[in-house]
């Protein structure tokens, strides 16, 4: 069972209604026309009694039946579907036209055969929140776009700007000018939803525009993080899960409750070969309602900040500073500065609790953060030396990082030296080392040049490009600081040692296992051209292809 359910999430593809990228298909005839429907959909009202029998009779009062007395889902549809909107989008891209023998670049026979700018349209899904024109889809639907082009239930085309985008969300909420009102849905409770609910998913799933799907909800807060890592399973762990049928091209598109209201902004489905095997999931619109607010309002997000750098808490390192069972988010770096620096939050502590919530790892936290309203005043319980603590510290306002990572991929190797029992050959950081990878003057440590052997234990833990900063709580500034650190912990008999280091400029920590080396055999061996260590074959496995959501 358990194989079977992790090789179910690795199969996970985020299917992107922009991915499929129908070249020019489903070409669409522009009507110049006022739309037919202008009112705005008038969701009914939730029943108080939440049994089948009232769920049912609310789904009848809303029209009618079918040829063998089962409620007919069509009332509902038809007050829906003019508010649920097609996306098309273009780009300009470079493609070759013909498979060619290669020239040289910039040759007349590479500029007449090979080169052409051509424009590739994708497809997706929208729906109108607000009369005047405002549109929420997926970000992913109008990455890259040149051109926005919206089509109305009626086939009436119009222009479409972006507003706002949230990538971490993956939400988008897109414009268009028309002087008429336009029908416009409104935004449900999916706090309230269970397993067993009906839902309905109105959307554009291959360029059919208006296709309609029912089925139930799957499950509530289904957290996907195990199945595709990065991206907006980072920042959404509650994900609406459902067996209506979700394609390539009902991206961004919504998903309502029985009441008319949505509850749900379809973006991902779970499929091996793209194809729909029924496991579908929406960003739920408490996550979605109060982006697309902040975005229409300001243009951009506005989410709270505190300062620093969180990781996991493992197992050994929750052993290694007496926290029990792994949980908290593990501090480790602080922004000078910040909101947290100025709590009094230092590296190794282990956040607990945030403003009253409970917080079990780093992603709960971040979410937990984001939310906080800018300026509100919080109570922070970290675990520090052995005990909990509480500090109180004023939430700041996030902005985007820039990317500053650095690599050696393409660099001139400094003067190295092995460490034969760790497996690591290193080098001090000198200033060459720091101009050529543009490490900030304020990191001091050790860098990782590569992996001697595989078998050791602290090998395993760390990557070439590594910089190790801190063994034990103490800074290693060269390389027989760390050996000292590493010899003492031995002499003490202690099995494993707390080691922070920077990698992809981005702070670590581990406890790395010393078992199996003795004092004795720490020794340091300069080796000016090292064999580099290649991993075992079965060590390095593709991850199944993923794209972006339905």
């Amino acid at each position: 069972m358990y194989a079977q359910k992790k090789s179910l999430y690795g199969a996970l593809v985020i299917i992107c209604s922009l991915v499929a990228c129908f070249q020019n298909v489903f070409a669409t005839s522009a009507s110049k026309a006022e739309p037919k429907s202008l009112s705005k959909v008038a969701p009914e009202k939730s029943p108080s009694d939440q049994s089948t029998k009232s769920v049912f009779g609310n789904w009848l009062n809303l029209g009618g039946k079918n040829s063998v007395g089962l409620p007919s889902l069509a009332p509902i549809v038809e007050k829906l579907s003019p508010s649920v909107v097609n996306i098309s989008t273009s780009q300009t891209v470079m493609r070759r036209q013909f498979e060619l023998p290669q020239f040289p670049e910039g040759s007349i026979i590479d500029h007449l055969f090979n080169n052409r700018l051509q424009k590739r349209t994708s497809l997706g899904s929208g729906f109108i929140i607000d009369a005047e024109g405002y549109i929420v889809t997926n970000n992913h639907v109008i990455t890259d776009a040149d051109e926005i082009t919206v089509v109305l239930a009626d086939d009436t085309e119009l222009k479409a700007k972006i507003i706002g985008r949230d990538h971490r969300t993956d939400l988008a909420l897109l414009k268009v000018d028309t002087p008429y009102k336009l029908p416009a849905v409104e935004w449900g409770d999916s706090s309230g939803v269970r397993p067993g609910d009906w839902v309905i998913a109105i959307g554009n799933p291959f360029g059919l525009g208006g296709s309609v799907t029912a089925g139930i909800i799957s499950k509530h807060a289904r957290d996907i993080s195990r199945a595709r890592a990065g991206g907006v399973t980072e920042y959404i762990d509650d994900f609406i899960q459902t067996d209506a049928s979700i394609n390539g091209g009902n991206s961004g598109g919504p998903l309502f409750d029985m009441n008319g209201r949505v509850i749900g902004i379809n973006t991902a489905m779970l499929s091996a070969d793209g194809t729909n095997i029924g496991i579908s999931f929406a960003i739920p619109s408490t996550v979605a309602k109060p982006i697309i607010d902040q975005l229409k309002q300001h243009g951009r997000t506005k989410r709270g900040w505190i300062g620093v750098h969180i990781l996991r808490v493992s197992s050994d390192v929750a052993d290694n500073i007496g926290l029990g069972n792994p949980r908290g988010a593990l501090v480790g770096r602080v922004t000078p500065e910040g909101p947290a620096a100025k709590a009094g939050l230092k590296t190794w502590d282990v956040i607990v609790k945030f403003d009253g919530v409970i917080i079990p790892d780093p992603r709960k936290l971040t979410r937990t953060v984001g939310d906080t309203p800018v300026g509100k005043k919080v109570d922070v319980v970290v675990w520090h030396n052995q005990k909990e603590e509480t500090l109180q510290l004023a939430v700041g306002q996030l902005e985007d990082p820039e990317d500053t990572g650095f690599s050696l991929s393409s660099k001139k190797l400094p003067k190295q030296q092995t460490i034969e029992s760790l497996g690591l050959i290193v080098a001090p950081l000198t200033s060459d080392i720091r101009a050529q990878l543009d490490i900030k003057q304020d990191i001091e440590g050790v860098l990782v040049l590569d992996i001697k052997t595989h078998d050791s234990a602290i090998a395993k833990q760390l990557r070439p490009d590594d910089i190790i900063v801190e063994i034990e709580h103490k800074p290693i500034k060269s390389v027989e600081d760390l050996k000292a650190v590493v010899e003492e912990a031995i002499s003490a008999k202690k099995k494993s040692v707390l080691v922070q280091f920077y990698r992809d400029d981005q702070p670590v920590f581990g406890a790395l296992k010393l078992e199996g080396i003795s004092a004795g055999e720490i020794k340091v061996d300069n080796a000016l051209n090292p064999k580099p260590a290649t991993a075992p074959e079965d060590a390095v496995k593709n991850l199944p292809h993923q794209q972006v959501a339905p």
